[in-house]
């Protein structure tokens, strides 16, 4: 399906990953929603920087490319 297996592998990896978050968010009921508004935090950030295709990073600022 994801036809490489470096990207199997990623792919593995990120699961676990995500799998040990939501474990450890779970079992810390003192911490759960400061993890878990970090956890949606993060994966905002991350959907929105991947949907920005046309810009780049340059110098520390976001700028759109020369036309």
């Amino acid at each position: 399906v994801l036809k490489s297996l470096r990207r199997g592998i990623g792919f593995a990896v990120a699961l676990a990953a995500l799998y040990g978050l939501l474990y450890v968010l779970l079992r810390s009921e003192d911490h759960a929603l400061l993890m878990g508004a970090l956890l949606v935090f993060t994966c905002l950030a991350a959907a929105m920087v991947a949907s920005t295709p046309g810009q780049r990073m340059e110098a520390g600022v976001w700028m759109l490319p020369p036309s």
